[in-house]
C-alpha cells in the first residue's frame, strides 16, 4: 500500500477549519431556512434548513475530500500533477460555494449563474493546463498520450468559452456548458476506443 501524504491532507483539509470558522462567527445571523439553488435566470427556487447548509453539507464535502485523497495516495497517484491540484480545487470550491451562501443568506446579492459558470470555467482551464503535464511511465502508449494533450487543449478552449459566455444571456452559458461537456466526453470515449482498438 502507497504512503498517505498526511502534510498534503492538513493542509488541504485546513480550508475546511477555516468554513467552520465562519459558519461559528455568523451561524446566529441567518435564517433558519436558507436558500441554497437558483434558477437560470438566478432567481432562488430551493432551500434547505439551516444546519444543514452550516454543518451537515460541509461536512459531507469534507469526507468526500479525505475519500479522494486517501484513495488516490493509496493507488500511488496522489502526487501527480493533476491529482495534486484536484486536491486543491475540491477544498476551494466548498469554501466558495459556503462563502457565497452565507453571503446571499446574510443579505447580500449574489449572481449565482455567473459565479457557477465562472468555477466551472477556471476548474476546466486549471485541469487542463495541468493535464498534458502529468508524467506517465514508460507503458502508456501514445495514443493514451496524444489523447491527454488534445484534452487538456479542448478543456482549455472550453473554460475560455465559457468564461466568453458570461458575457452573453443565461441560455448561451447553459448551451456552451453543454457542448463543451459533449466534446470532452466525445473526445474521451474517442480516445478510449483507439486504445482499446490498439491493445487487442
Amino acid at each position: 500500500m502507497k504512503k498517505i501524504d498526511i502534510k498534503n491532507l492538513l493542509a488541504t483539509s485546513s480550508i475546511f477549519l477555516l468554513i467552520a470558522v465562519l459558519t461559528i462567527c455568523y451561524y446566529g445571523a441567518l435564517p433558519d431556512t436558507m436558500v441554497t439553488h437558483f434558477g437560470v435566470n438566478g432567481e432562488p427556487n430551493g432551500s434547505m434548513p439551516k444546519y444543514m447548509v452550516t454543518i451537515l453539507t460541509p461536512l459531507l464535502f469534507f469526507y468526500v475530500h479525505l475519500f479522494i485523497c486517501v484513495l488516490y495516495d493509496v493507488k500511488g497517484i496522489g502526487k501527480t500533477p493533476v491529482i495534486r491540484v484536484v486536491k486543491w480545487l475540491f477544498p476551494l470550491l466548498a469554501l466558495i460555494i459556503q462563502v457565497s451562501l452565507l453571503w446571499y443568506n446574510l443579505g447580500g446579492e449574489l449572481d449565482y449563474r455567473r459565479l457557477v459558470i465562472g468555477l466551472l470555467a477556471v476548474y476546466y482551464m486549471v485541469i487542463g493546463n495541468y493535464l498534458p503535464k502529468e508524467e506517465l511511465d514508460s507503458k502508456t502508449n501514445e495514443i493514451e498520450r496524444k489523447g491527454r494533450k488534445q484534452s487538456g487543449y479542448l478543456l482549455m478552449i472550453g473554460g475560455l468559452l465559457q468564461l466568453v459566455s458570461l458575457l452573453g444571456s443565461p441560455t448561451l452559458s447553459i448551451l456552451v456548458m453543454i457542448l463543451v461537456g459533449i466534446s470532452v466526453v466525445s473526445l474521451s470515449i474517442y480516445y478510449a476506443y483507439l486504445h482499446f482498438k490498439t491493445a487487442s
